[in-house]
């Protein structure tokens, strides 16, 4: 069952209709509703993420550090839901993986709260490629912090401090 917020509005509206229908009868059902999800195109939500950015840099108060904007990278794997498109899209982390999983990548701009942009793709893509993919949303004196490579060297040198 979908939760949250779409949920709520399909439920009104099925609601106020089947108060004027005696009827009327739902017929949307969870598999349909997912497979609908399946055929958005996620470019779009690329374009539009792109559009409020570049209007919010534009026209926004941007904080700033230092005079740069400061990005940071980070990655993730996210478990999918268990359908076999998203088997043939993705795969999976290892081969006793019970769902397909999805590799992350977001540039963050943290000063501002504000996603610049996110990269979603099959676990066989490493991380340092769709890191490597955001560099095209970086503009000339931009701070960009790989959050990985941050990790590794703050361990490296805790590790020369106790030892």
């Amino acid at each position: 069952m979908v939760r949250g917020a779409l949920q709520d509005e399909l439920n009104a509206f099925f609601a106020t209709l089947e108060d004027k229908n005696d009827h009327l009868e739902r017929r949307v059902t969870d598999s349909a509703y997912c497979q609908a999800r399946l055929k958005h195109n996620p470019s779009v939500y690329q374009a539009i993420n792109q559009h409020i950015c570049d209007i919010f840099y534009a026209e926004a108060d941007v904080n700033r550090w230092h005079g740069k904007r400061l990005l940071a990278v980070d990655g993730s794997v996210m478990d999918l839901p268990d359908h076999p498109e998203l088997w043939g899209a993705y795969g999976a982390v290892n081969s006793s993986s019970l769902h397909p999983s999805a590799r992350l990548s977001t540039l963050y701009d943290p000063l501002n709260q504000l996603t610049v942009d996110l990269q979603i793709a099959s676990c066989c893509i490493g991380e340092r490629e769709l890191a490597r993919r955001h560099l095209s949303f970086a503009q000339p004196g931009d701070l960009v912090l790989y959050l990985s490579f941050v990790t590794i060297v703050c361990k490296v040198m805790k590790n020369r401090r106790s030892g």
